[in-house]
Order: C-alpha cells, then sequence, then structure tokens
C-alpha cells in the first residue's frame, strides 16, 4: 500500500514541504478570489424590475469587480444565473462591453413594459436579439 501525503511529507525535506504548502494555500486562495465565468446582478429587491445575467467575463473580472458593478447599479450580485421565472422576456447582447449578457425584464408598468410584446420591441429598438424567458 502506497504511504499517504501526510506521511510523504512528514518525512520530505523542509524545501518540499514548504512548497507544497504554498501550492495548497495558492489554490485556496485562487478558487476564493478567481473570475466568475457567469453572474447576475438582481434589481429586484430593490424595486427595478430587471435581472441581468452575464454569461461570459472576457476580461476576466474578479468577483469584487462584478460585485461593486451591480451594487453601483443599486442590484443584488451573484455568481449564479437569474431566476427568470415570470419574466417577460429579455434582451440578448452579444459584444457589450462585459460580455454576452441577457437582460431580463419583468412587468413594470413604470417602465412601459407589462407583455412580451412590449420587451420584444425594447429590444428591437435597442438592436438586440428578444429571448423567451
Amino acid at each position: 500500500m502506497p504511504p499517504s501525503p501526510v506521511s510523504v511529507l512528514r518525512y520530505a525535506p523542509r524545501t518540499l514541504r514548504a512548497l507544497w504548502c504554498v501550492a495548497v494555500v495558492s489554490a485556496v486562495l485562487y478558487s476564493a478570489c478567481s473570475a466568475p465565468s457567469q453572474s447576475s446582478c438582481d434589481g429586484r429587491p430593490h424595486g427595478h424590475q430587471r435581472c441581468t445575467d452575464l454569461l461570459t467575463n472576457p476580461n476576466g473580472d474578479l468577483a469584487p469587480t462584478l460585485e461593486t458593478f451591480c451594487k453601483g447599479d443599486d442590484g443584488v450580485f451573484s455568481t449564479s444565473l437569474c431566476n427568470h421565472t415570470g419574466s417577460l422576456g429579455g434582451c440578448e447582447c452579444d459584444t457589450c462591453e462585459n460580455g454576452k449578457g441577457i437582460t431580463w425584464l419583468f412587468v413594470d408598468p413604470d417602465a412601459g413594459f407589462t407583455t412580451a410584446a412590449d420587451v420584444m420591441s425594447l429590444c428591437g429598438d435597442a438592436g438586440r436579439a428578444y429571448q423567451s424567458p
């Protein structure tokens, strides 16, 4: 039976143990601070009837950077995608500055959209593709 990694380290030279510790700490820090491949910014908790999914992260922005942008837009940041149940649809942007995203819109009479047709029109006017919920 091969020796366990712990027993190998116990008898390894001090330099090898130090390198192993650096590797473990680096892996933990990278996973805690790495750039998310997708995220969302939900404005609904603050009364804005929209939630935006960021489906790509081409600039490799770290989660804290994306979270700062989201909070500046009065939203709630998440590293998971929006729950768009009940939305009227979304407008997709393939070439936005932050990568590919979909802004999901919910009924908002004050903003002028109460039907899927309103959202389709809004998307078309903005030059974006409509996505059904």
